[in-house]
């Protein structure tokens, strides 16, 4: 539990943000949970490898005054999670997270998912589709990996240094930001965590979304992947391209880099404010 993620959950408790924890066989999951203050259906946020809720903090205070409910799940031993009982692989993180929003649903929601977090969603809506009113994914993870990109990914997330951190941010963020320093310290304290380390050994074992899953999604589907996307090579997005069903919606918004909720946190908000509105 990082002093950054102490001090995002005392600004976030101070705002009306509930923050508890679900127990699921896997892990103690912690979770935001806000009540909304408009019509539209609930929105569960979902961070990537790494990310915490701390850094969607500016995403639900744009998305309160709009709809019903926000949470967001935090991955197990990420932010204020418990660590995981057991090593953490990417499909024990996949049921661990779906478990813990089978606890916390009691309407369908539209799922909102980065990187990881992207994948997660659509392990979620192809396992509970009745759970799911729609998918609004970023740059998310999923597709095969080669051995190659196994390589580049986990070369990416070894943060050794503040150093690291920094190269680490500009591959992850479409511009320079003046937060920077800051950020990069923050995830230099992450980077040791060992269900990051876990979920990298296990990155060329998972086979990634079932092609079949992605053509069976039946709810409302918008991709956002920038075009300034570095750290996800081509051919992942080509797989999506090629796999989700014709009524799904890819979008390529310049200046967007992997994690549009630290780019462009009001336009994003905006975006998934209007999409959920479509589900209505």
């Amino acid at each position: 539990m990082s002093t950054a993620d102490r001090a995002a959950r005392a600004v976030l408790r101070a705002t009306g943000v509930a923050s508890r924890h679900v127990t699921t066989a896997v892990a103690r999951h912690h979770v935001y949970d806000a009540r909304g203050r408009g019509p539209l259906p609930p929105i569960v946020l979902l961070p990537g490898l790494s990310d915490t809720g701390a850094s969607h903090a500016p995403l639900i205070w744009r998305l309160r005054p709009r709809v019903r409910r926000v949470v967001v799940v935090e991955s197990a031993g990420h932010g204020l999670s418990g660590p995981a009982r057991v090593p953490y692989t990417i499909e024990r993180h996949l049921s661990s997270v779906a478990a813990a929003l089978d606890q916390i649903l009691d309407e369908p929601a539209v799922l909102v998912g980065n990187s990881l977090g992207g994948a997660t969603a659509l392990h979620y809506a192809a396992t509970r589709p009745a759970r799911v009113a729609g998918l609004y994914l970023t740059s998310p993870a999923g597709a095969a990996l080669d051995d190659a990109t196994v390589a580049d990914l986990r070369r990416a997330f070894t943060i050794r240094t503040v150093a690291d951190a920094r190269t680490f941010l500009d591959r992850v963020l479409a511009r320079p930001t003046p937060l920077a320093p800051v950020l990069a310290r923050v995830l230099r304290a992450r980077a040791g965590a060992p269900a990051i380390a876990d979920l990298l050994a296990d990155l060329g074992n998972h086979p990634g979304v079932p092609a079949a899953d992605l053509g069976k999604l039946a709810v409302p589907v918008t991709v956002m992947w920038g075009r300034a996307e570095r750290l996800l090579a081509p051919s992942a997005l080509a797989f999506f391209r090629a796999h989700l069903p014709p009524h799904a919606v890819v979008v390529e918004p310049p200046g967007i880099g992997h994690c549009p909720h630290l780019d462009a946190p009001g336009r994003l908000a905006h975006l998934i404010a209007a999409f959920a509105g479509d589900r209505i």
